[in-house]
């Protein structure tokens, strides 16, 4: 199985990530069939009634939380700035677990997807499809050529 990482940093002049979640999200094909995890988040934003407990409850449990894509859509949108994230996703909910290694995640969830320091994306999959329509729709998408996941 062949399993990229890119990088999506956005426009070179922007001084601020103006890509989002669910810009991110909507570039999948039939997202609604998979299960998401929330397994890290740290933002600003409404989604909650006090989004320090609602961080605190996702990043303090195993396994994160379990979204719906509609409900990820809501928290996007509710969501000001999100600073870290890290979001997995598979057919299986069995898969969505909190993985010791991040090459265990990698290799076990279909999709990867990680916020680093509100300053860029990294999407990591098997779904090359989705890779590459992600490297058409935005600017600043670069591959991690440095990952070598063909042996995963």
């Amino acid at each position: 199985m062949i399993i990229k990482k890119i990088i999506i940093a956005g426009k070179s002049d922007e001084t601020v990530l103006s890509i989002t979640l669910k810009d991110i999200l909507y570039c999948i094909d039939n997202p609604s069939s998979y299960k998401w995890n929330l397994l890290w988040i740290e933002g600003i934003g409404t989604y909650e009634d006090s989004i320090l407990d609602f961080e605190a409850k996702i990043n303090e449990l195993n396994n994160g939380i379990q979204f719906e894509f509609d409900e990820l859509i809501k928290l996007s949108d509710s969501m000001h700035q999100i600073l870290e994230l890290t979001l997995i996703a598979d057919l299986k909910v069995e898969k969505l677990i909190r993985y010791e290694t991040d090459t265990q995640m990698y290799k076990n969830c279909k999709y990867v997807i990680e916020l680093i320091d509100s300053c860029f994306w990294e999407f990591t999959s098997s779904d090359i499809n989705t890779i590459e329509i992600i490297k058409q729709k935005f600017d600043g998408v670069f591959d991690v050529e440095n990952v070598n996941f063909l042996s995963l």
